[in-house]
Protein backbone atom coordinates (compact mmCIF):
# COMPACT_ATOMS: atom_id res chain seq x y z
CA UNK A 1 0.00 0.00 0.00
CA UNK A 2 1.12 3.33 -0.59
CA UNK A 3 1.36 6.34 1.64
CA UNK A 4 0.34 10.08 1.24
CA UNK A 5 0.25 13.08 3.42
CA UNK A 6 -2.79 15.43 3.71
CA UNK A 7 -3.16 18.58 5.69
CA UNK A 8 -6.17 19.04 7.11
CA UNK A 9 -8.53 22.14 7.86
CA UNK A 10 -7.21 22.32 11.46
CA UNK A 11 -3.37 22.20 10.78
CA UNK A 12 -2.70 18.51 11.44
CA UNK A 13 -1.02 16.53 8.92
CA UNK A 14 -2.27 12.80 8.88
CA UNK A 15 -1.46 9.97 6.63
CA UNK A 16 -3.74 8.26 4.47
CA UNK A 17 -2.95 4.81 2.83
CA UNK A 18 -4.25 3.78 -0.19
CA UNK A 19 -3.67 1.86 -3.09
CA UNK A 20 -0.88 2.18 -5.76
CA UNK A 21 -2.40 4.42 -8.61
CA UNK A 22 -5.17 6.10 -6.22
CA UNK A 23 -6.17 9.45 -7.76
CA UNK A 24 -5.49 12.58 -5.62
CA UNK A 25 -9.00 13.53 -5.70
CA UNK A 26 -10.14 10.10 -4.05
CA UNK A 27 -7.35 10.55 -1.65
CA UNK A 28 -8.65 13.64 -0.71
CA UNK A 29 -12.50 12.45 -0.68
CA UNK A 30 -11.19 9.83 2.15
CA UNK A 31 -9.45 12.13 4.41
CA UNK A 32 -12.20 14.97 4.02
CA UNK A 33 -15.07 12.19 4.86
CA UNK A 34 -12.94 10.22 7.25
CA UNK A 35 -11.02 13.21 9.28
CA UNK A 36 -13.60 16.57 8.62
CA UNK A 37 -16.91 14.81 8.36
CA UNK A 38 -16.97 12.50 10.88
CA UNK A 39 -19.99 10.42 11.36
CA UNK A 40 -19.52 10.24 15.19
CA UNK A 41 -20.83 13.71 16.41
CA UNK A 42 -20.20 12.57 19.96
CA UNK A 43 -22.47 13.79 22.69
CA UNK A 44 -23.83 17.33 23.00
CA UNK A 45 -21.84 17.95 26.58
CA UNK A 46 -19.19 16.24 24.68
CA UNK A 47 -19.26 18.59 21.61
CA UNK A 48 -19.83 21.48 23.65
CA UNK A 49 -17.04 20.92 25.89
CA UNK A 50 -14.77 20.57 23.05
CA UNK A 51 -15.96 23.60 22.05
CA UNK A 52 -15.12 25.80 24.76
CA UNK A 53 -11.89 24.61 25.09
CA UNK A 54 -11.40 25.68 21.86
CA UNK A 55 -12.86 28.73 22.42
CA UNK A 56 -10.58 29.25 25.70
CA UNK A 57 -7.35 28.26 23.83
CA UNK A 58 -8.33 30.35 21.11
CA UNK A 59 -8.73 33.53 23.81
CA UNK A 60 -5.44 32.81 25.12
CA UNK A 61 -3.67 32.07 21.76
CA UNK A 62 -5.03 36.44 21.02
CA UNK A 63 -3.30 36.76 24.73
CA UNK A 64 -0.59 35.70 23.56
CA UNK A 65 -0.97 37.75 19.96
CA UNK A 66 -1.50 40.94 21.53
CA UNK A 67 1.09 40.84 24.57
CA UNK A 68 3.23 40.58 21.57
CA UNK A 69 1.81 43.58 19.73
CA UNK A 70 2.69 45.27 23.33
CA UNK A 71 6.44 43.86 23.76
CA UNK A 72 6.99 44.32 20.24
CA UNK A 73 8.04 40.82 20.18
CA UNK A 74 7.43 39.02 16.51
CA UNK A 75 7.58 35.33 18.11
CA UNK A 76 5.11 36.01 20.83
CA UNK A 77 2.64 37.24 18.03
CA UNK A 78 3.30 34.99 15.46
CA UNK A 79 2.74 31.98 18.57
CA UNK A 80 -0.49 33.69 19.53
CA UNK A 81 -1.58 33.97 15.81
CA UNK A 82 -0.93 30.43 15.56
CA UNK A 83 -2.94 29.35 18.37
CA UNK A 84 -5.80 31.41 16.62
CA UNK A 85 -5.85 30.49 13.59
CA UNK A 86 -5.72 26.55 14.87
CA UNK A 87 -8.52 26.99 17.02
CA UNK A 88 -10.43 28.58 14.50
CA UNK A 89 -9.89 26.02 12.05
CA UNK A 90 -11.29 23.39 15.09
CA UNK A 91 -14.44 25.61 15.51
CA UNK A 92 -15.17 26.01 12.08
CA UNK A 93 -14.78 21.91 10.90
CA UNK A 94 -16.70 21.02 14.30
CA UNK A 95 -19.61 23.15 13.10
CA UNK A 96 -19.45 22.01 9.49
CA UNK A 97 -19.35 18.49 10.93
CA UNK A 98 -22.90 19.60 13.25
CA UNK A 99 -24.91 21.11 10.11
CA UNK A 100 -23.97 18.24 8.23
CA UNK A 101 -25.15 15.25 10.58
CA UNK A 102 -27.58 17.47 13.41
CA UNK A 103 -31.06 18.35 13.40
CA UNK A 104 -32.66 20.67 15.82
CA UNK A 105 -34.84 19.25 18.78
CA UNK A 106 -37.88 20.24 19.90
CA UNK A 107 -39.46 20.18 23.13
CA UNK A 108 -37.73 18.47 26.50
CA UNK A 109 -34.52 16.93 24.27
CA UNK A 110 -33.99 20.48 22.73
CA UNK A 111 -34.31 22.11 26.23
CA UNK A 112 -31.74 19.57 27.49
CA UNK A 113 -29.68 20.12 24.12
CA UNK A 114 -29.44 23.90 24.86
CA UNK A 115 -28.91 23.29 28.98
CA UNK A 116 -25.80 20.97 28.16
CA UNK A 117 -25.00 23.62 25.33
CA UNK A 118 -24.36 26.09 27.36
CA UNK A 119 -22.85 23.78 30.30
CA UNK A 120 -20.25 22.05 28.04
CA UNK A 121 -18.77 25.41 26.57
CA UNK A 122 -18.53 27.17 29.67
CA UNK A 123 -16.87 24.18 31.91
CA UNK A 124 -13.77 25.05 30.65
CA UNK A 125 -13.93 28.78 31.71
CA UNK A 126 -15.66 27.53 35.33
CA UNK A 127 -12.66 25.57 35.47
CA UNK A 128 -9.94 28.00 35.33
CA UNK A 129 -11.42 30.43 37.38
CA UNK A 130 -12.05 27.57 40.68
CA UNK A 131 -8.76 26.85 40.12
CA UNK A 132 -7.57 30.67 40.53
CA UNK A 133 -10.06 31.38 42.71
CA UNK A 134 -8.75 27.95 45.20
CA UNK A 135 -5.12 28.78 44.58
CA UNK A 136 -6.10 32.39 45.79
CA UNK A 137 -8.13 31.49 48.63
CA UNK A 138 -5.09 29.35 49.72
CA UNK A 139 -2.63 31.78 49.30
CA UNK A 140 -4.94 34.39 50.85
CA UNK A 141 -5.66 32.71 53.85
CA UNK A 142 -2.41 31.70 54.67
CA UNK A 143 -1.20 35.59 54.63
CA UNK A 144 -4.08 36.63 56.81
CA UNK A 145 -3.50 33.96 59.28
CA UNK A 146 -1.08 36.27 61.14
CA UNK A 147 -4.24 37.70 61.90
CA UNK A 148 -6.14 35.05 63.45
CA UNK A 149 -9.28 33.13 62.37
CA UNK A 150 -10.43 36.59 61.21
CA UNK A 151 -8.00 37.68 59.00
CA UNK A 152 -7.32 34.04 57.80
CA UNK A 153 -11.03 34.19 56.61
CA UNK A 154 -10.78 37.57 54.95
CA UNK A 155 -7.51 36.82 53.45
CA UNK A 156 -8.73 33.89 51.97
CA UNK A 157 -11.94 35.94 50.54
CA UNK A 158 -9.87 38.53 49.04
CA UNK A 159 -7.38 35.85 47.78
CA UNK A 160 -9.64 33.95 46.02
CA UNK A 161 -11.38 36.84 44.45
CA UNK A 162 -8.25 37.85 43.41
CA UNK A 163 -7.03 34.30 42.46
CA UNK A 164 -10.29 34.00 40.18
CA UNK A 165 -9.99 37.65 38.82
CA UNK A 166 -6.72 37.13 37.63
CA UNK A 167 -7.38 33.69 36.27
CA UNK A 168 -9.72 35.13 33.87
CA UNK A 169 -8.11 38.10 32.66
CA UNK A 170 -5.66 36.46 29.60
CA UNK A 171 -9.43 35.15 28.47
CA UNK A 172 -11.27 37.79 28.66
CA UNK A 173 -8.90 40.40 26.99
CA UNK A 174 -8.78 37.47 24.11
CA UNK A 175 -11.54 37.39 23.65
CA UNK A 176 -12.62 40.74 23.22
CA UNK A 177 -9.68 41.03 21.20
CA UNK A 178 -10.93 38.89 18.62
CA UNK A 179 -14.04 40.07 18.76
CA UNK A 180 -13.00 43.82 18.04
CA UNK A 181 -10.82 41.84 14.98
CA UNK A 182 -14.18 40.38 13.67
CA UNK A 183 -16.24 43.77 13.74
CA UNK A 184 -13.08 45.37 11.85
CA UNK A 185 -13.40 42.78 9.46
CA UNK A 186 -17.25 43.52 9.15
CA UNK A 187 -16.80 46.91 8.62
CA UNK A 188 -17.99 48.16 11.88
Amino acid sequence: MAQTQVSLPSGENVTIEHKEGASEKDILSFAFDEYVVSKDTGTVIGRSIAQGIDNLQQSYGSTLEGLGNILDAESLKQLGGDIVANNQAEIDARAFRERQYLTERDGVAGAYDYVAGLTGQSAPQMVTTMGGAFAGFKGGAAIGAAGGPIGAALGGAVGAFTGGFLANMPYFYGSNRERQKEAIERGY
